[in-house]
């Protein structure tokens, strides 16, 4: 662990560590004593921050919630296609790529806790506030139904993601968007 880590608040130390061990070994790993190893912490040091294993769910939630947040915020609606396609291309690229673990870990997250929509209420709310950015972006556009092509658009996008870091990591993601956008705005879905 490098010194920008060991730099951070305990908190984050744990949350981060949980974060990664999730997205590596799934959510059954996920434990006190192993967060505690990650982040090169003392014994006992994740339990001080998240007594239970639902309160560590809701921390690991809500921290990967607020990353998300943090990197795809604030973005305004694209108002050229060039442009769009740049953005969903870039966007897609990012969670393949340096943000890898914190896709495997949305995805684990989305699998694991579907049953329990309100514990993953802040991944959904993020989730929302992507599809309405992707929603408003169509209309700039000139889609003539926006919440159908949001549908089809974002369904295809998340295949291409899993597809991405699941089977072939090489997987050219431009051609992706570009076809997709081309069946939203050209096509139109008829």
């Amino acid at each position: 662990m490098g010194s920008e880590e060991t730099s951070k608040p305990r908190v984050d130390r744990v949350l981060d560590a949980a974060l990664n061990i999730l997205a590596e070994q799934g959510l059954r790993a996920v434990s006190h004593a192993r967060i505690d190893k990650r982040a090169l912490l003392p014994l006992g040091s994740t339990s001080n921050y998240f007594r239970t294993r639902q309160a560590l769910l809701e921390g690991l939630i809500a921290h990967l919630a607020r990353l998300e947040r943090e990197d795809f915020a604030n973005v305004p609606p694209q108002e050229a296609r060039i442009d769009a396609e740049a953005a969903f291309t870039q966007m897609l690229e990012l969670q393949s790529g340096i943000f890898r673990n914190r896709t495997l870990a949305r995805y684990a997250l989305f699998i694991d806790l579907a049953s329990t929509p309100d514990l993953m209420k802040p991944l959904l709310e993020n989730r929302k506030g992507f599809e309405l950015w992707t929603t408003a972006t169509l209309a700039a556009l000139g889609a003539s139904d926006p919440l159908s092509c949001t549908t089809f658009l974002m369904a295809t996008l998340d295949g291409a993601l899993l597809h991405r870091i699941s089977v072939d990591p090489e997987m050219a993601i431009e051609p992706v968007v570009h076809r997709a956008l081309a069946a939203c705005l050209d096509n139109d879905l008829k």
